[in-house]
Formats: C-alpha cells, sequence, structure tokens
C-alpha cells in the first residue's frame, strides 16, 4: 500500500508541476514524465494484486495438497511415495516462508493474508 501511496503522491506533485508551469517548459517536461511513470506504477501495481492473490491462492491449494498426499502416504506405510515427495515438500516450505516473510514487508498489500494460516509441512 505505501508503494501505491507514494506513486498516488507523485502523480499529484507531477500534476500540480504541469498545471503551475505557464512559461518554463523544463519544468512542465518534468511534471509530464513523472505523470506518465507514476501512473504506469499505479496501473501495474492495481493489475498486479489480483493476479498475486489468484497465484497465491492456487499455491495454498496446491500446498494443501502436498500435505494431504503425504499423510496419506504415512497412514499407508508407503517410504517410496515419502521419499519421492521429500522436494516436493522443501520447495513448498521454501515458498510459503518466502510468501509469510513479504507479507510483512511493504510489499504485504500484494500477498492475501490467507497466507498466514498455512502451516508448514512437517
Amino acid at each position: 500500500m505505501l508503494v501505491l501511496g507514494i506513486c498516488l503522491g507523485l502523480f499529484v506533485i507531477s500534476l500540480i508541476l504541469i498545471k503551475t508551469s505557464d512559461c518554463m517548459d523544463d519544468q512542465k517536461f518534468c511534471g509530464e514524465v513523472i505523470m506518465i511513470i507514476s501512473g504506469a506504477c499505479i496501473v501495474i501495481g492495481l493489475i498486479a494484486k489480483p493476479v498475486e492473490k489468484y497465484e497465491t491462492m492456487a499455491a495454498i491449494s496446491e500446498h494443501n495438497a502436498t500435505r494431504q498426499t503425504l499423510e496419506n502416504a504415512r497412514k499407508n506405510g508407503n517410504d517410496w511415495e515419502i521419499t519421492t515427495i521429500q522436494t516436493k515438500i522443501i520447495e513448498a516450505n521454501s515458498w510459503l516462508a518466502s510468501k509469510k516473510y513479504y507479507n510483512n514487508t511493504i510489499w504485504g498489500w500484494w500477498i492475501p493474508d490467507e497466507i498466514n494460516d498455512v502451516e508448514p509441512i512437517r
């Protein structure tokens, strides 16, 4: 949210620069450049929010499926399947740790809070 707030602030500042520059072409050009860049960042940020939520929710489902597969393999005593799935477990837990870390940074606005309810696979 902070990132979009900064971009929105830059967008407003650029509008002020454009509107107050009567005869200074350099100031007007600078305002236009800032407006285009910050506007593009706002649009990209707003598009990225639902895409990231979709991808994270799909990965949470995959994480839960991996957990269920491991539990079933443990119930059945299938050591071969448990050994095979270990790499997948490591990848899933690494992904989860990364998402939980970034959810507590300025990029956390894009990551859904449902990630905090997911536990690592043990």
